[in-house]
């Protein structure tokens, strides 16, 4: 099983975390987020195809402005409407931003941000 760094020694929350993983480019902030109904979210770096790496790959991919992204992506996973998706993601969105959170990393019931993205219009 890959283990993943843990980056948070000060329990970063939200935006602080993303800056961290910005910053290290690796390894994963645990309970960077909350929600009732979840529990704690974790923030990692990922690659190609989840993660904050992702997310920022297929962002600038797509035109989208990774600043309000990451500036609103705490509201929405703390706030937003929830539902799971047929692959038994929870899909998280406030109308104009969709968080996708996979409720396990690894096969450890660890649940992480897989991507997030804006809606197009």
């Amino acid at each position: 099983m890959k283990k993943i760094p843990n980056n948070n020694k000060k329990c970063l929350k939200g935006k602080k975390a993303i800056n961290k993983l910005l910053k290290d480019k690796s390894g994963c902030i645990h309970e960077a987020f909350y929600r009732e109904d979840i529990g704690y979210i974790d923030l990692i770096w990922g690659d190609n195809k989840m993660g904050l790496q992702h997310i920022i790959k297929r962002r600038i991919e797509s035109g989208q402005d990774l600043k309000k992204l990451f500036n609103n992506l705490s509201e929405v996973v703390e706030t937003g409407i929830m539902y799971e998706n047929e692959s038994g993601r929870l899909v998280i969105t406030d109308g104009d931003i969709v968080v996708v959170v996979a409720p396990n990393l690894y096969n450890k019931k660890t649940a992480f941000i897989l991507t997030a993205y804006e809606k197009y219009k």
